[in-house]
């Protein structure tokens, strides 16, 4: 791959935001699954939204927030053995 002005690099520490960046989702109320090492939603919010109790938090994403949380607190990781039984 050639750098290029015009291909930004985007990094991310978890799997799940990545997935969500990819989706290229920009408006409040859109939300994104996905499968990595767990199962994940995030959710684009006009405000911000932590809850200890129910293991979600946000990350601040432009003008918005990303609410998130993992699905499978208790099959984490689940990834592997899913996608295992699936193929």
């Amino acid at each position: 791959m050639q750098d290029s002005a015009e291909e930004p690099y985007v990094l991310t520490g978890a799997d799940s935001i990545s997935a969500f960046l990819a989706a290229d989702v920009h408006e409040y109320g859109d939300a994104v699954t996905s499968l990595g090492s767990a199962i994940a939603v995030k959710l684009l919010s006009k405000t911000r939204v932590d809850d200890a109790d129910y293991g979600i938090y946000s990350h601040r994403i432009g003008n918005l927030w990303l609410a998130s949380t993992q699905l499978a607190f208790t099959l984490t990781p689940c990834g592997g053995p899913v996608t295992t039984v699936i193929c």
